[in-house]
């Protein structure tokens, strides 16, 4: 998480010049505090969604091994209060960053959940796991879909197309873009409450 800092930080004076370039050169608009709230909000609620399944599925999962719902539920935890974080303060790219990892581990236990339950109920199966298996899968596309749009926000919260001279270039731009993709499934429990950077919504 240090180096995933160290990388948006080093972005931020470009945001700054690509804020003021984005209605000349027609890039998309840096997100409003308004649509990160209303993304902050759907991440919650499919956080919540999967919390209420997963407790369904409790039963079924101790029986493979009593320790998988605390250590599923722990990221969710982690998420919201990520999301409550960000709701107190003004969000940063850093601090949308540390959330969609939570997210994505989030999205990975529903999926986890998902196949112990599969592979403990034996070939014939039954309703009831069939069930609790559909609505994990149902959570884990909630959760997948808040963290991609919460991606491209972050994406173009850290626009710098356009922006010359020893600010950065285009295969500079990419490769950060690159990295920060590459990194949002790494843990980040504690990035919404760590070093923040300068560049914020509006």
């Amino acid at each position: 998480m240090r180096i995933i800092a160290i990388a948006i930080l080093a972005l931020v004076p470009m945001w700054v010049g690509a804020q003021n370039r984005t209605q000349q050169t027609g890039q998309p608009p840096i997100p409003s505090k308004e649509e990160v709230t209303a993304l902050l909000n759907k991440a919650d609620a499919a956080v919540r969604a999967f919390d209420q399944v997963l407790a369904g599925a409790k039963p079924a999962l101790d029986k493979q091994d009593p320790g998988l719902f605390q250590k599923y539920t722990q990221a969710a935890k982690t998420t919201k209060e990520i999301i409550q974080a960000l709701e107190e303060t003004s969000p940063s790219a850093y601090g949308l960053v540390g959330l969609i990892t939570t997210l994505d581990d989030v999205t990975l236990n529903a999926s986890r959940a998902a196949t112990v339950i599969l592979l403990g109920r034996g070939a014939k199966g039954d309703k009831e796991s069939d069930r609790v298996v559909a609505e994990l899968g149902s959570a884990q596309n909630g959760c997948y879909e808040a963290s991609e749009r919460i991606t491209n926000a972050t994406l173009r919260l850290i626009q710098v197309e356009g922006v010359d001279g020893a600010r950065g270039t285009g295969s500079q731009i990419g490769r950060y873009r690159s990295f920060l993709t590459a990194n949002t499934a790494r843990p980040a429990a504690n990035a919404a409450t760590g070093r923040r950077s300068q560049g914020r919504c509006r």
